[in-house]
């Protein structure tokens, strides 16, 4: 079998991982005393050992599914005289099937972490920096930007070549963030008062936001395009690869901060830290960059459906094109599910997290590590297949899931007005409750965009729902304040979960 690209990815990759590892392990820790170890830092030794070999989980995966097609392309893999027929996908005679499942996980999961890991960073090099600035800038600016431009940018998934599109993302994501870093840098280096240093924020914030719809566009493409012509091409659910691809997701977002509480727990000889964390951050990106583009490369080059696109429309930057896509999607069937989901944006729960004026009242902390929202997420993953089995199809399925998030929701009302002494334990358990729900609605409402829109218009659908998820997120990022009553806001979260079910209720 020829080497695809992804191995020789892997074989650069894994040889640099492992010396970074060896070199962190054996000199930086003074294990021994051989004159052929360079001089390490005190500090750098651990964080070597972790950037090595850290950075070896995708690649051995990749490498397993590498030798696992290999050993089946060495024997007979559908029984021919039975029933059960396993179907395995092939590409000139040669066995891809685990390659192009894998591949894709390994390339979502690395574009993931890393957008984890500098979310995770971002604030900590502010307060390093000596920045003061208010925790809901950040947010304010990102969603801003991404209802500016976000629907506009995802029609060039309908009208570029996907290979190059992804490709495009997969390198413009990381150069946008390092200009944003570089502004950050800046911004730490003037004085409080000094009109470069607002310049500086102004301009990172608005880089970081631009990187983050970029970031979206990728996903967008990989999930909601590449992910359907693939289950056509395998012949397996849309609902296994989600699931899985929803399981990466919940991955690096535990991974990443506790790679970032890692790093800075170890002791530095430097009176900047954060120039060691922001060096290790672009260590790692710079070596997860080129086996995420191997990998993407090989899917498209195993797929040849990916490749066979017909070009119908063509992007256009304009106002009147803006709101040419906001008419489409409020005429196409998926557009009331879309406000539905859109809705539950506004309520207690933000992508799996509690709001900041409700985790406040939870008592352990549900942000102690992200454990819980990711335990409770991974739950809803592996119940998902087992409800839809049961209540198909997934259309239903969204809907009792809507009903289930909104009762679900109830005892936090309840709750949110008492005074006794457990009401954070009890917080704490219907939040499980709800985020199994979310994720359940989530799964429900990916698959039904992807049956339900069209080859030629998954970019601008979808992009114009992400949008819409977005405005719904800034209405309630806009009412938070240290101020507002916990019932108050409970109870807008309520409403809007009832609007969201109601909707969901006509749509079907």
């Amino acid at each position: 079998m020829p080497l695809d690209t992804t191995a020789v990815a892997c074989a650069v990759v894994g040889t640099v991982s492992l010396g970074l590892g060896t070199l962190g392990t054996m000199c930086g820790s003074h294990v021994t005393d051989t004159p052929y170890c360079p001089p390490v830092r005190r500090g750098l030794g651990p964080l070597l050992t972790l950037v090595g070999y850290g950075s070896l989980l995708p690649v051995l995966a990749c490498v397993v599914a590498i030798i696992r097609d290999t050993s089946k392309a060495k024997q007979e893999t559908i029984a021919l005289l039975s029933s059960k027929r396993q179907y395995t996908v092939y590409r000139q005679g040669e066995v891809v099937a685990t390659r192009l499942c894998v591949y894709v996980y390994v390339a979502h999961f690395v574009s993931s972490f890393n957008n984890c890991v500098w979310e995770a960073l971002v604030p900590m090099l502010l307060a390093q920096l000596g920045v003061n600035s208010s925790p809901t800038l950040i947010p304010l600016t990102t969603v801003s930007v991404s209802i500016l431009f976000l629907p506009l940018l995802s029609q060039f998934v309908d009208a570029t070549d996907r290979w190059q599109l992804l490709r495009t993302t997969t390198f413009v994501w990381p150069l946008i963030m390092s200009l944003s870093a570089v502004s950050l840098l800046g911004a730490g280096s003037s004085r409080a008062d000094h009109p470069m240093r607002s310049a500086s924020l102004f301009v990172a914030y608005v880089l970081a936001a631009i990187a983050h719809c970029v970031r979206t566009l990728h996903a967008l493409a990989l999930q909601r395009d590449w992910v359907v012509e693939l289950a056509l091409l395998s012949q397996t659910p849309l609902e296994s690869w989600n699931v899985v691809l929803k399981q990466v997701d919940l991955a690096a977002r535990l991974l990443a901060p506790l790679m970032i509480a890692m790093t800075m727990s170890i002791p530095l000889d430097d009176a900047a830290p954060w120039r060691i964390w922001l060096g290790v951050f672009f260590v790692l990106q710079s070596m997860l960059l080129p086996l995420q583009w191997a990998t993407l490369r090989d899917i498209y080059r195993f797929a040849p459906s990916l490749g066979h696109k017909t070009l119908h429309t063509t992007a256009e930057v304009s106002s009147a094109r803006y709101i040419s896509l906001w008419r489409s999607y409020t005429q196409h069937p998926v557009c009331l599910a879309g406000v539905a989901t859109g809705l539950l944006a506004t309520t207690v729960l933000r992508d799996g997290h509690p709001r900041p004026w409700l985790n406040r009242h939870l008592s352990p902390s549900w942000d102690a590590g992200d454990v819980g929202g990711v335990a409770m997420g991974m739950i809803g993953t592996l119940l998902f297949p087992w409800l839809l089995a049961c209540v198909h199809p997934v259309e239903k399925l969204g809907l009792a899931s809507m009903w289930w998030y909104l009762a679900s929701l109830l005892p936090v009302g309840l709750i949110s007005v008492g005074t006794f002494q457990t009401r954070g334990v009890w917080l704490l358990l219907t939040i499980a409750l709800l985020q199994t729900a979310r994720v359940c609605a989530d799964l429900a409402l990916v698959q039904i965009m992807q049956e339900w829109v069209a080859s030629t218009r998954r970019g601008a659908i979808n992009g114009v729902q992400l949008t819409l998820k977005a405005i719904c997120g800034l209405i309630l990022l806009l009412l938070e304040r240290d101020e507002v009553d916990l019932g108050l806001l409970v109870g807008c979260s309520m409403g809007a979960s009832a609007l969201a079910a109601i909707a969901y209720t006509r749509c079907e």
